[in-house]
Formats: C-alpha cells, structure tokens, sequence
C-alpha cells in the first residue's frame, strides 16, 4: 500500500512539473505574440509616416510646378529661355525623382507589412497548435491518470 501511495505521489508530481512547463510555454507564446503585435504596430506606424511623406511630397511637386509654371508666365530675368527650360526640365526630373523614391519607400514597407503579417500569422498557428496539441497531451496523462487511480482503487490491495 506505502508502495502505490508513493507511485501516486509520483505520478502525481510528474503531472504537476508536466503541467506547470505546458503553462510556462503557452505563457512564453503570448509573450511572443505580444511582441510580435507590437512590432506589426511598428510598421504600421512606419507605413502611415511613410504615406505621410508621400503625400508631403506630392505636394512640395504640386507647389513646384505651380511655381514653375508662374516663372514660365513672367517675363525671363536675365535668363535665356534655353536656360530656363534646363532649369524647368531639372526642377521636374528631380520632383519625380522625389515622388518616384517616396513610392518605392511605400511599395517596400507594404512587402515589409505583409511579411510581417503573414510571420505573425503563421506563428499564431503555430502557437494554436502548440497549445491543441498540449491540450490533448494534459487530457491524455489527465486520463491515464484516472484511469490508473481507477485501477489502484478497485484492486483489492
């Protein structure tokens, strides 16, 4: 009888350090995807300042051509029209320029965002099915531990 009790306590024990590491690491996945929310956040964060800028740029090109297109109307100041033209045709190279860059910036933190998205997606499944499969290990020991109590309690020991 001394002998079951202590294969009681053990089995017992044994359930417990199992069930406490089951806890531990669902506890360790929600830190993980804690971080991983706050770092989808980030990029979120990255991506509006980057549409922001977008659009600080469309509008500095937007000012520049209403600017440029104001030099065209005045009179030249001591410039050729030839002179003038190069400086239009540089002021618009380098407006596209901008705008051209600032849409790449986008295009990238996109691909950036669904990585990122698509990383966290794929590790909450796995943390899903860390923590299905852990489920079903504890309800597995849970029930052969039942059923062993079960055995020990209806043996005639």
């Amino acid at each position: 009888m001394e002998i079951n009790d202590k294969e009681k306590q053990t089995d017992l024990n044994s359930f417990e350090i199992e069930l406490a590491s089951i806890i531990q690491e669902v506890e360790e996945n929600k830190k993980k995807l804690e971080f991983l929310k706050n770092e989808n956040d980030q990029l979120r964060l990255k991506n509006m300042t980057l549409e922001q800028n977008e659009v600080h740029y469309v509008n500095t090109l937007k000012q520049k051509e209403a600017q440029l297109q104001q030099l065209e109307n005045k009179p030249p100041m001591g410039l050729s029209e030839k002179d003038l033209v190069e400086v239009m045709l540089d002021a618009k190279r380098v407006a596209k320029d901008i705008v051209k860059k600032a849409q790449d910036e986008v295009l990238l933190v996109e691909r950036q965002k669904k990585e990122a998205l698509a990383a966290l997606k794929q590790e909450g499944q796995l943390i899903r099915e860390d923590i299905e499969k852990y489920r079903i290990k504890v309800n597995q020991d849970l029930n052969q531990w039942i059923e062993s109590l079960e055995r020990v309690m209806d043996s005639p020991e």
